[in-house]
């Protein structure tokens, strides 16, 4: 954000007083004139101008902080919403990716198959093997 400086609306020429010769009151010997009154009167302004210049520029920081804030707390809700949306949806795969995987993936059901036709085959040999067992233990047992 960037800052605005206030130039006040009267030039500080205006704010001085003509200067009038010192005059010497009797007794004391203080000097009593006008420059001191301008000087008050100047340095007084120059205050109310700078607490105006303050104040401005706090209540500028503050609303840019809330900005901020509300800036950070938008980000933060995008950035969870879209982590999100990004895990429920899959990446999106190539034509060639997919056709690649269907091949590999019936060259491996064929091969499968093959094991499970050898594996009924002997698990029908190792049937007839038992039951040829069993029927040799039951002439046995006669």
């Amino acid at each position: 954000m960037a800052s605005k400086v206030l130039v006040p609306s009267a030039p500080f020429a205006k704010l001085q007083v003509k200067k009038s010769p010192p005059e010497s009151s009797g007794a004391a010997g203080f000097i009593i004139g006008g420059d001191a009154v301008a000087r008050v009167a100047h340095l007084e302004h120059s205050v109310r101008f700078l607490q105006e210049q303050h104040r401005l520029m706090l209540s500028g920081l503050h609303a840019e902080i809330e900005a901020l804030r509300e800036r950070n707390r938008d980000l933060q809700f995008q950035l969870i919403f879209n982590k999100e949306a990004t895990v429920k949806t899959a990446p999106p795969v190539a034509d060639e990716t997919v056709e690649s995987n269907e091949d590999k993936l019936r060259v491996e059901v064929g091969r499968l198959e093959k094991e499970a036709g050898a594996a009924r085959g002997e698990a029908r040999a190792a049937e007839a093997r038992a039951l040829q067992l069993q029927r040799l233990v039951d002439a046995q047992a006669e």
